[in-house]
């Protein structure tokens, strides 16, 4: 199997005057540079994350806990948070009880807050979604200035 690299891609689309879906493609690229790799994970960096002026979280972070490695979907090293996405296809039965496990030893063994989102979380419910990590955050010590998303409702960020 030959793999192609986000620089590759880059390269080639650099070369071509016309291309069907270049800003799609120019920002998928940098997501996926950044370490979202699945659709879902892409829609929780722009409409979570980005959107609402959260800190940008490290992707697929490599993480030991008791004895095995994990790797977090999004994780905010400084503040003990993470943020794990949960496609309607892979979680399912006993995925699901060992997802909760690792949670759960997670929060025992070095006290990192564990969020599972769903589609609807990071689609439909993103301000909501953004709002609880922006309120973890901040009890763990952000003091970063989140900002209301351009839709009617988003409270983020908002005084009152």
């Amino acid at each position: 199997m030959h793999l192609v690299s986000v620089g590759t891609l880059r390269e080639a689309m650099g070369g071509r005057s016309r291309i069907h879906w270049r800003v799609w493609l120019n920002e998928a690229l940098a997501d996926t540079g950044e370490g979202a790799y699945f659709p879902l994970e892409r829609r929780y960096a722009r409409d979570v994350e980005r959107a609402h002026g959260l800190p940008q979280a490290e992707r697929q972070a490599r993480r030991t806990i008791g004895g095995r490695t994990h790797y977090k979907d999004n994780w905010y090293a400084d503040y003990r948070v993470c943020v794990e996405l949960d496609g309607p296809a892979y979680h399912r039965d006993e995925q699901v009880q060992m997802d909760k496990r690792r949670d759960n030893l997670n929060l025992a063994v070095d006290a990192a807050q564990t969020y599972r989102f769903g589609p609807v979380d990071v689609t439909e419910r993103a301000c909501e979604s953004a709002a609880m990590v922006v309120a973890t955050l901040r009890r763990r010590g952000w003091r970063g200035q989140p900002h209301p998303r351009r839709r009617p409702g988003c409270k983020v960020g908002r005084q009152g």
